[in-house]
Order: structure tokens, then C-alpha cells, then sequence
């Protein structure tokens, strides 16, 4: 799957989260800075992104999101363009699986996220760039560290409460603290990245996204689901620089969030980290 890290794109016809077509595009490549500290408008229509390097790679988590702007009509998808933007007219409503290769993204994206599930298979880990495994490190870089909220105060700027950790293996880890961002709803936000830091994984930053508050619709990769989470489809995935840094993800979505656990291990080498992030996945409270 793939939502967050994001790239949000305003257009006439959609409020975009370029899942699939994000990462594979490469225009995640910035500092994972929270929206809610910038100085951009605190509006629904929030550009998260400023467009970086074209990188074509591998996406963290194959996913098309997509959040419907209202005030404009739907515009159809050119799929000779190779970075057109998804047809949310295309898309079902709430959570769907397809197939990359019927999924509403241009040719590219298509033979990217091939590669992706054909790496996945034959050797437990896809291609990536440097920056795409680095997601974690560095929002703790001292250069950042006035960004990070307590998680009271994050908690606080949420149009929905998050879930609940008390009581669930979580309690083992310290909590670092918390990032809010998403879109704007009369001041509140509707995402939140909690980060803990664990004896045996080190840090793990938890995704969690309020994608019905945005009004999205998401469309996981049929090929990338390999787990299950409370029931539900998740994809487990490792992705590895040329470098050999790494970051080993479990993503899955329930009716009403989109959850991601992310750590800088590389979960193709050491079986444990996939036990230990499904274990920390399942136990958070479903819903």
C-alpha cells in the first residue's frame, strides 16, 4: 500500500494522495516535516509537498488514496500523460483491492510497482532510493527536534481521537513524541505519527490516518497483500537502498483509518522484526 509518507496535489478535479504513484514517482524526498508547523494556510486544501527530484522507484506502500474536492467537476484520466492523476470516479467508495494492473494510474506506475512485487518475491525486499528508507531518522535529527509535539498535544489538534495504546505492548516502548498533518478541518487535523523507541527494534514510528475525516477513497495493491491484521488484508514490506539501509513496514486499513508501523530494519534479513511489527500491529484496537 501506499499513502503516507504523502504527496498531496491539488487539482481541479481532485484533492490527490498519491499512493502508488507517490512513491514510485519519488517525490517523497523531503524532510518529514508535520504540516501543522509550517506556514502553510490551515485549510482542507493543504499542499503537503513541493516537488523535488523526479526519482522513479519503488512506492513504501502501494496504495492509490484518493480525497474528492467537491467544488470542482471530476476530470478524466489521461493515461498517456505518465504522471496522470487517479480517477476517483474509477475508484470504489471506503477501501477496495485491485490489481496494479487494473488499477487508474498511467503505464509507469504500473511497471514500477511490477518491479516491486517481483523483487518482493524472488528476494524479500525492493529497490529503493536512499531517502525513502530514511524516514525515520530523519525526523529525530536536532534540526527538527522543535517540530515534535508531546503526544497530549497532538492527541489535542485531531478532528478524531486516536487509538488507545494503553494496556498493548506499546507500553514497552518510550514515547518520543508525535506529529499531526493530513487535512485541515476547522483547526484540527487529521493525521498523527506517534514515534517510540523499543530495546530491540529501536525507533518505530506509527502512521495512523484518518482517511474517511478527508473524504478518501484507497485501493491496496492486490499482488503486495501477503498478512492480515485483526481480520483484515495488510502488506508487509522491506525496502532497501543501495546502501544497504532499510526500512521494514506493515500497513493495513480498517473502515475508518489507515495504519502504517514503519522501523529502519531490514526484515529480509532477520525474520524477527516481521513477527515484531505484526505483534505491535495487532495489537492495536481495531476499528
Amino acid at each position: 500500500m501506499a499513502y503516507y509518507k504523502e504527496h498531496v496535489i491539488i487539482i481541479p478535479a481532485l484533492l490527490l494522495v498519491f499512493g502508488t504513484a507517490y512513491a514510485l514517482s519519488g517525490w517523497g524526498n523531503k524532510p518529514d516535516i508535520p504540516v501543522s508547523e509550517t506556514k502553510q494556510p490551515r485549510t482542507a486544501e493543504v499542499v503537503r509537498e513541493t516537488f523535488t527530484d523526479y526519482v522513479p522507484e519503488v512506492p513504501s506502500k502501494p496504495k492509490v488514496h484518493v480525497e474528492i474536492d467537491p467544488d470542482h467537476d471530476q476530470e478524466e484520466l489521461d493515461l498517456n500523460d505518465p504522471l496522470a492523476s487517479p480517477s476517483f470516479d474509477t475508484m470504489e467508495e471506503g477501501v477496495s483491492i485491485v490489481s496494479y494492473k487494473d488499477q487508474p494510474i498511467p503505464q509507469l506506475f504500473k511497471d514500477l510497482t511490477k518491479k516491486a512485487v517481483e523483487e518482493m518475491a524472488e528476494r524479500g525486499y525492493a529497490s529503493v532510493e536512499e531517502s525513502n528508507v530514511r524516514t525515520i531518522s530523519r525526523v529525530l535529527e536536532p534540526r527538527f527536534k522543535h517540530l515534535m509535539l508531546s503526544y497530549d498535544e497532538a492527541a489535542n489538534q485531531l478532528v478524531k481521537e486516536p487509538a488507545n495504546l494503553e494496556g498493548t505492548p506499546f507500553d514497552d516502548g518510550e514515547l518520543l513524541g508525535a506529529h499531526t498533518g493530513g487535512s485541515n478541518h476547522d483547526g484540527k487535523w487529521t493525521d498523527i505519527d506517534r514515534f517510540y523507541k523499543f530495546d530491540d527494534l529501536g525507533v518505530v514510528k506509527l502512521s495512523e490516518v484518518d482517511y474517511i475525516t478527508s473524504g478518501g477513497r484507497i485501493q491496496m495493491t492486490e499482488e503486495l497483500i501477503n498478512e492480515e491484521v485483526h481480520g483484515v488484508p495488510a502488506e508487509y514490506r522491506v525496502n532497501v537502498s543501495n546502501s544497504g539501509a532499510a526500512v521494514s513496514l506493515v500497513s493495513w486499513v480498517t473502515d475508518s483509518k489507515d495504519y502504517t508501523l514503519y522501523v529502519e530494519k531490514n526484515g529480509a534479513k532477520d525474520e524477527g522484526v516481521r513477527q515484531r511489527l505484526l505483534e505491535l500491529a495487532r495489537s492495536i484496537p481495531a476499528g
